[in-house]
C-alpha cells in the first residue's frame, strides 16, 4: 500500500477536511463504544476519538515508524498504539463497535480483504467508516491522476464494492467548503494556500 500521509507538523490547506471527517464519525459512533482507527497515519484522528470515547480505541498502520512517532505525540488512558495490517486484523470477530478508515482503500489493490475484515470486526450492531475520493471529482478525466491510489470509484461503483460485505450502505459528500466565502481576504487566503501547495 503506498504512503500519501498527512504529516502532523505539515502546513496544509487540507487540514479542515480531515478533522471534520473524525468530527462527523464521532457522531455516528458515540462515546462508549470499542473503535478502530485504521491507517491511522500520525494519530491525530485517533487522538480526537480517545478524548470523544469513554472506551477502548486502536490506532493501527501498517508502518511501525508511523506508530512509534504516533507513540510519542499521543496519548490518552483509552488509546493504544499497534502495527497492524488492515487485510490481516488481529482481533477476534465481533471485537469492535466502529471501524474507522479514512482515505485508505483507494491505496491498495487488496481493498476487498481489508473491507472483509472490517466486517468480521465489527459487532453485528457495529458500524465501518470509510472516506474515499470520488473519481469524478478528484480525477475527472477519469484516469486516476493520484500517484498513491491505485484506484477510485464512481458513486454507483463504490456503493456496489460496498454492499458486498455490508448489508446497510449509506453513502455521503464531503466538499471542502473552506473558500466558499467570497470576502477578498478569504480569496487571497486561498491563492496563498495554493502557491504553497504547489511550490513545496
Amino acid at each position: 500500500m503506498a504512503s500519501e500521509r498527512q504529516e502532523y507538523n505539515e502546513v496544509s490547506p487540507w487540514w479542515g477536511e480531515h478533522v471534520h471527517r473524525y468530527e462527523e464519525a464521532i457522531k455516528v459512533i458515540g462515546a462508549s463504544r470499542r473503535v478502530l482507527d485504521i491507517a491511522c497515519g500520525n494519530g491525530y484522528g485517533s487522538f480526537i476519538l480517545a478524548n470523544a470515547s469513554i472506551e477502548e480505541v486502536v490506532g493501527g498502520d501498517i508502518d511501525a515508524n508511523t506508530i512509534e512517532e504516533c507513540n510519542n505525540k499521543f496519548w490518552a488512558k483509552n488509546l493504544t498504539f499497534s502495527v497492524i495490517d488492515g487485510t490481516q486484523l488481529q482481533f477476534e470477530d465481533g471485537y469492535f463497535d466502529a471501524v474507522v478508515s479514512f482515505e485508505t482503500i483507494e491505496h491498495t489493490t487488496n481493498y476487498m480483504d481489508m473491507l472483509k475484515e472490517f466486517k468480521r470486526v465489527i459487532k453485528d450492531s457495529g458500524v465501518v467508516i470509510i472516506s474515499t475520493p470520488n473519481i469524478i471529482i478528484n480525477s475527472p478525466s477519469g484516469k486516476v491522476l493520484n500517484p498513491y491510489h491505485t484506484q477510485e470509484w464512481k458513486y454507483t461503483e463504490l456503493k456496489e464494492i460496498l454492499e458486498r460485505e455490508f448489508s446497510s450502505v449509506q453513502i455521503f459528500g464531503q466538499k471542502y467548503s473552506r473558500y466558499d466565502n467570497r470576502r477578498v481576504n478569504y480569496k487571497m487566503g486561498n491563492v496563498f494556500e495554493q502557491i504553497m501547495y504547489l511550490v513545496r
